[in-house]
């Protein structure tokens, strides 16, 4: 989508909310938004639940069985203060974008007023520069102890909407681990190199995959007791992912194309062996505890994605060679 201006400033909203206290946090909000709009910013993002608060932490007095009376009332407080949509708070928050003149995008927790009437859900809600509520997306898969306090969503709300500076829309950390999803995103077009590579259908393929690649290496090198040396790791996979694609993008024959794809993933692989940090995928996909176990599947899942792409690379090479000999003839 074109635009007279080349540019967009975006502000990304690092603050903690007013805990579990949603009038107060919501009029924190508006004045975050108002601060950010005189700084010049047309699209402003806030944090993750940040209406009324991310629960880090906190159990409700929850252990399988039973609930302590004192963990229900925490509860209650929690559910209270959730976000019903529409209602004043959303009222408010369409009135902040307003007077700021920008698109914002705030995440809350959501409480059902439609159906169930008391289901909590982890959302991301779009305000346009108009104040109207141009959409919501509810989280899709909570993450482990989440699934204690959070619905999931049903993939209704996989909201795209279009802005006079492209198409926006997100997904909310653990769901970006899906490629069907970001497959389904990039068919309504949140693609913000579309222009540039438009009609190439198999890169957007691609795109999706390094995606997931990289996702998949953040959980690879997540380490429980927050290692200070993850972000330089994670940066290092990063990197050797996107030098795969970036060789794919240009490489001019099939053979390169999957050389580079391999040695991306080869050698983002070598990386989490050296440092063998913890894959913690048990509390997601049922693995056996232990770093080792969760580890080393990662590893040999990676490898074996490299050599079926080197194959598929080498098959691709001699069908283009047989094809030129017969050309030749």
């Amino acid at each position: 989508m074109t635009t007279s201006s080349p540019t967009v400033k975006v502000a990304v909203v690092q603050a903690a909310p007013v805990l579990f206290d949603r009038a107060a946090t919501v009029a924190k909000t508006c004045l975050l938004a108002a601060e950010a709009a005189d700084q010049g910013a047309k699209l402003i993002l806030f944090p993750e639940a940040f209406i009324p608060a991310y629960p880090r932490g906190l159990t409700f007095g929850t252990v399988i069985g039973s609930r302590s009376a004192e963990g229900r009332r925490t509860w209650e407080r929690y559910w209270a203060n959730s976000v019903v949509v529409p209602s004043p708070a959303t009222e408010a928050l369409g009135a902040a974008a307003r007077r700021a003149g920008a698109y914002l995008v705030v995440g809350v927790v959501e409480r059902d007023g439609e159906f169930s009437g008391g289901t909590l859900y982890c959302t991301t809600l779009y305000f346009g520069p108009d104040g109207s509520l141009l959409g919501k997306h509810r989280k899709l898969k909570p993450t482990a102890a989440e699934r204690l306090v959070w619905g999931e969503g049903d993939g209704s709300t996989l909201t795209v909407v279009a802005t006079e500076y492209g198409k926006l829309g997100g997904l909310i950390w653990l769901p970006l681990l899906g490629v069907v999803l970001i497959a389904l995103l990039v068919r309504r077009s949140i693609q913000p190199l579309r222009s540039l590579l438009s009609g190439l259908w198999q890169d957007w393929t691609l795109l999706a995959f390094a995606v997931y690649i990289l996702y998949s290496f953040v959980y690879m090198l997540y380490d429980s007791n927050h290692n200070p040396y993850l972000l330089i790791l994670i940066t290092a996979s990063t990197l050797a992912v996107s030098l795969g694609a970036w060789g794919y993008f240009r490489a001019n024959s099939p053979l390169r194309r999957v050389l580079y794809l391999i040695g991306g993933l080869l050698l983002a692989t070598i990386i989490s062996i050296i440092d063998n940090l913890t894959w913690d995928f048990s509390a997601y996909y049922n693995l056996p505890e232990g770093a080792d176990n969760a580890n080393l599947i990662g590893i040999i899942f990676f490898v074996v994605l490299a050599l079926l792409m080197a194959g598929i690379g080498l098959l691709a090479y001699w069908r283009s060679q047989r094809e030129k000999e017969a050309l030749e003839v």
